[in-house]
């Protein structure tokens, strides 16, 4: 059970490291990209200023600053959508694993041990209700050997990848262990520290 345990952390592992590779990758592939975008805005901007500086010397600054200003808003917005189809694409193939993850035997063993860290959690003589995603209606035999017939456990429609959302009636508490809040998170956090930052 132990192994199985260490293989379940060493796939989550895996799978953060992977993470934190595409997330390495997308900064670097979004900077690159950038600072080209902005190394080509710059040199147009040159160029247009040197034939203009020949014409009209007080006009020159006035358009200088409204091109290059344009040009920026250009380069960015095209950083900005570059960094969002690298997310998007990232973000597809790391639920598409998630899913192929859920039909391993990994899974089972995982969604079981999350269960008896959320029965840790909760008063042991109060009622809880488990819920779990459709396609693990399959493993509630196996729940039910180790959750006590004062709980329940219901479909959540909701869940569409995989785990689990307990809810204590006494504490109020709502617990939720789901892939998909995980791969929320994960991507909330990429929108606060990359999609949005330099």
């Amino acid at each position: 059970m132990l192994n199985e345990i260490e293989k379940t952390n060493n796939f989550l592992n895996a799978i953060n490291k992977y993470a934190e590779e595409q997330r390495n990758k997308i900064r670097d592939e979004g900077r690159n990209f950038k600072e080209e975008e902005l190394e080509k805005a710059e040199k147009e901007a040159l160029k247009e200023a040197y034939l203009l500086i020949q014409r009209e010397m007080a006009t020159i600054r006035s358009d200088i600053a409204s091109k290059i200003s344009k040009e920026e808003i250009l380069s960015r917005k095209k950083v900005f959508e570059k960094k969002e189809e690298i997310r998007r694409k990232a973000f597809d193939s790391a639920k598409e694993k998630l899913l192929n993850f859920t039909n391993t035997k990994n899974y089972k063993e995982l969604l079981l041990s999350l269960i008896r860290n959320i029965l840790n959690l909760v008063p042991k003589f109060s009622e809880t209700i488990l819920l779990i995603c459709e396609r693990d209606k399959k493993f509630i035999p196996d729940i039910k050997l180790i959750f006590k017939k004062k709980h329940s456990i219901n479909i959540d429609k909701e869940i569409k990848i995989g785990g689990v959302k307990a809810y204590n009636d006494e504490t109020k508490m709502l617990i939720d262990e789901t892939l998909d809040s995980k791969l929320e998170k994960e991507k909330k956090w990429f929108g606060d520290n990359f999609l949005y930052g330099d």
